[in-house]
């Protein structure tokens, strides 16, 4: 009833009330999502490459920061 009251599925209905009971509210578990890969350090170098030299793509600028899973690919 209440699913089709919201235009949801079932299973999103019963998936929300399991965390309310266990949360006490609709927050996200902790430890959810993908981890990061850069550092924020990273994020603000990355940042500056590109507003220094706005016409590099993307991926060249990507090469000139390797992160560590691709580090851990080339092994």
């Amino acid at each position: 009833q209440v699913g089709e009251r919201f235009g949801v599925s079932p299973s999103v209905v019963s998936r929300a009330y399991n965390r309310y009971l266990e949360t006490g509210g609709y927050e996200r578990r902790a430890g959810q999502g993908r981890h990061r890969v850069t550092t924020r350090r990273d994020d603000r170098a990355i940042i500056l490459e590109a507003r220094r030299e706005p016409f590099v793509p993307a991926n060249i600028i990507a090469q000139q920061f390797p992160n560590r899973q691709q580090q851990q690919q080339q092994r």
